[in-house]
């Protein structure tokens, strides 16, 4: 997978897990308040989970769901078809993934441990099933683990599988904020439902001082999903470029 495209599965992962972000503090299940999302996205993003772009730009999206869990981890799916225009130029990025965290800490902002794992596939419409292997490309897993050091595990050998999802009705995206600078959401529909699979893998740590390897048995979830489906445009910021 390429930089640009992680980068933009990273960006548009932050928008799903603030759609479908829930928790607790304490425990697996209920909802989190809405301050309590933002700090568990800037919690993730601070300890460089694939999340990125901080906020970005759909924090007001916030809605509630009951938690799932992957192995120890409480955790979340997402399905994205991410499209950048500029111009006469398009470009398009469709993910499935989840994310996975634990030890999660609202007041100081920090999680001790998080897991994760993004498919892209190139096709329209997204995917009834897949089972793929993390060595092939497509799929990017990765765990970070905060104790005693801050570590990162790109995962290296294991498998991501999707046996099955449903979503509901497709709607308006609710109170799109302006972006302003030339860039303009120009489309936004969000859905609501659950994805089910598999995931596990293992990985070398690249860097921290913890332990030099990490492994996620394989484990079994039914997550509560978001599928988001969203075109920005930035013609007006590069148009703005030129003139200056």
């Amino acid at each position: 997978m390429s930089r640009w495209r992680t980068l933009c599965a990273w960006f548009a992962a932050s928008a799903a897990l603030v759609l479908s972000a829930c928790g607790s503090e304490t425990g697996s299940g209920g909802d989190l308040t809405e301050d309590e999302v933002t700090a568990l996205v800037e919690a993730l993003t601070t300890a460089g989970v694939p999340l990125g772009a901080d906020q970005f730009l759909l924090a007001p999206l916030l809605t509630g769901a009951e938690l799932g869990t992957i192995g120890d981890y409480d955790a979340i799916g997402a399905q994205v078809d991410y499209t950048v225009v500029n111009g006469a130029q398009e470009g398009s990025f469709r993910w499935v993934g989840v994310t996975g965290w634990s030890g999660f800490d609202a007041g100081a902002g920090t999680v001790t441990s998080a897991v994760g794992a993004l498919y892209a596939f190139p096709a329209d419409g997204f995917p009834a099933a897949f089972d793929e292997t993390i060595a092939n490309g497509d799929v990017v897993a990765w765990s970070y683990q905060a104790s005693p050091a801050t570590n990162y595990y790109p995962g290296e050998t294991g498998t991501f599988a999707m046996s099955s999802a449903s979503f509901g009705a497709p709607a308006d995206c609710p109170e799109i904020p302006e972006l302003g600078h030339g860039v303009e959401v120009t489309e936004c529909r969000v859905s609501f439902g659950t994805m089910q699979g598999s995931l596990g893998f293992s990985a070398n740590r690249v860097s921290g001082t913890g332990p030099e390897s990490f492994a996620l048995p394989e484990a079994a979830y039914d997550l509560p999903a978001t599928r988001l489906v969203i075109t920005i445009d930035f013609t007006g910021a590069a148009t703005g470029r030129r003139a200056r």
